[in-house]
């Protein structure tokens, strides 16, 4: 069977874990809830600071759709 480029020319890159190696080096928790506090989101609505990249669901961080992150490669 003849993979072209290589077989993991299109695989989708995975996300690393929730505070992944270190919860001390690796905020993720607690940068989601410093966005999704009352001055994260006035921040956000004024233009300071722009979106989060991803979300926590169910305990696990996602990517969100615009933020490009795990996204197969286009196709020519």
């Amino acid at each position: 069977m003849q993979h072209y480029p290589d077989e993991d020319h299109w695989r989708v890159a995975k996300l690393p874990p929730l505070d992944y190696p270190d919860p001390d080096d690796t905020d993720d928790t607690d940068t989601w809830g410093d966005y999704h506090s009352r001055g994260g989101r006035m921040l956000v609505e004024s233009g300071a600071v722009g979106d989060l990249w991803f979300d926590i669901v169910d305990g696990k961080k996602i990517a969100r759709p615009f933020s490009g992150a795990a996204s197969p490669m286009h196709q020519w």
